[in-house]
């Protein structure tokens, strides 16, 4: 097995960090960002969006559309 380690410094404070579609997707809860990499190893977030309040967590939705 092998562990590969993320760096989180670009965000406020990370949370629920979880692999959709071959990403790693992960939110800013206090900035209410949500971000992304692709693949597997580590790379630099992007910004996939950005709401006026915290935001806690994401899932996909059933079409597989967006979040």
């Amino acid at each position: 097995m092998t562990l590969t380690q993320w760096n989180f410094e670009q965000l406020e404070l990370g949370e629920g960090a979880r692999w959709i579609n071959g990403r790693l997707v992960v939110v800013d809860l206090l900035a209410g960002r949500v971000l992304e990499t692709p693949g597997d190893v580590p790379a630099l977030f992007r910004e996939i969006a950005h709401l006026p309040v915290p935001v806690g967590a994401v899932a996909p939705i059933r079409d597989g559309g967006l979040l």
